[in-house]
């Protein structure tokens, strides 16, 4: 399962962008980043504003063992499978605002929409649209799926595009909560993401070596063929920004090829990343250290933590500022 973290304004996928109203300004706080051990445990590390690095965050909110979480504004939704539950936290100050019990379930991934929250249950092969009002959330619907659903992301034209199983894809329709269309790939998909042309974007990988490209007109719907990368490992990330707004953002796209990610001068091999493209930040594993990295500036590498356990995916935290 992959954690997939998109912050935009035009559209939200599993997380919702910042805002921009009028006499406010996004105020950075803090970055979390879903981490997993050698046995598969997860747990939520957090890096401060002020470059502290705290592993083991979720244990200031809950006890459970955690699967998945996404961040929403001020507020952060966490997957605790084991109980059947998605905790709702208050980031001020880290109260519980909610507890959302989804009966007989594993809850193992969450997406958030305009009108609904997805959850995702790998175990039992079901998903479940979540509606909100005020501080209670209503189990609306729940679906079948013909193999467990792994990971999801949302479009702005009102479309939850979930992987189910290995090899395919299926659009969900928020509106009609059903779902609308369902497409197979030839090789096993590794990532969903959004591009810069608002089409779903997949990698996929043939026996852990080769990998391809496709993606998911949200036009006419069609998906194009998989072409094969000349690359060793492949992941990439658009930039939600075509312009700057609060003239912090990064508007370039960040890819990892063969190792290397080329906005980084250095030859050492790079695991993994993960942008935040609000304040032109990168973060990127290398061997057994997580480095933070100024994307815009002249900074170059802002810190570097201790970061043996392998990273998943982040969420970053904005404060809403009057100017």
């Amino acid at each position: 399962m992959r954690f997939l973290t998109i912050i935009l304004f035009i559209f939200c996928a599993c997380s919702k962008g910042l805002d921009d109203d009028m006499g406010f300004v996004p105020k950075y706080n803090a970055s979390f980043f879903l981490i997993q051990n050698a046995i598969d445990e997860r747990s939520i590390s957090c890096i401060s504003k002020d470059g502290i690095l705290v592993p083991n965050w979720e244990k200031k909110v809950t006890n459970e063992k955690i699967s998945h979480f996404i961040i929403n504004q001020s507020e952060m939704f966490i997957c605790t499978p084991e109980k059947a539950q998605i905790q709702l936290i208050n980031l001020e100050d880290n109260s519980n605002i909610a507890t959302i019990n989804w009966q007989n379930a594993y809850p193992t991934t969450i997406c958030l929409g305009k009108k609904y929250l997805l959850a995702l249950d790998n175990k039992n092969n079901k998903i479940a649209y979540f509606k909100r009002k005020n501080n209670d959330f209503e189990l609306v619907k729940e679906l079948q799926t013909h193999a467990e659903p792994i990971s999801a992301i949302y479009h702005s034209v009102g479309r939850f595009y979930i992987q189910i199983g290995q090899y395919s894809v299926g659009v969900y329709d928020e509106a009609g909560i059903s779902e609308v269309a369902h497409y197979s790939f030839m090789t096993k998909l590794i990532d969903l993401t959004i591009d810069g042309y608002f089409n779903i974007q997949l990698t996929t990988n043939q026996n852990d070596s080769l990998f391809y490209t496709a993606y998911i007109s949200v036009t006419n719907r069609l998906p194009s063929n998989e072409t094969l990368l000349p690359y060793s490992n492949y992941k990439l990330r658009y930039t939600p920004f075509n312009k700057p707004i609060f003239e912090t953002e990064y508007l370039g796209n960040v890819a990892l090829t063969n190792n290397i990610i080329h906005q980084v001068p250095s030859t050492d091999s790079i695991l993994n990343f993960e942008v935040d493209f609000n304040n032109s930040t990168l973060f990127y594993q290398r061997n057994d250290s997580l480095y933070q990295y100024d994307l815009q500036g002249n900074k170059g590498i802002i810190n570097r933590f201790l970061f043996e356990n392998q990273l998943l995916g982040a969420e970053h935290y904005y404060e809403r500022q009057k100017e």
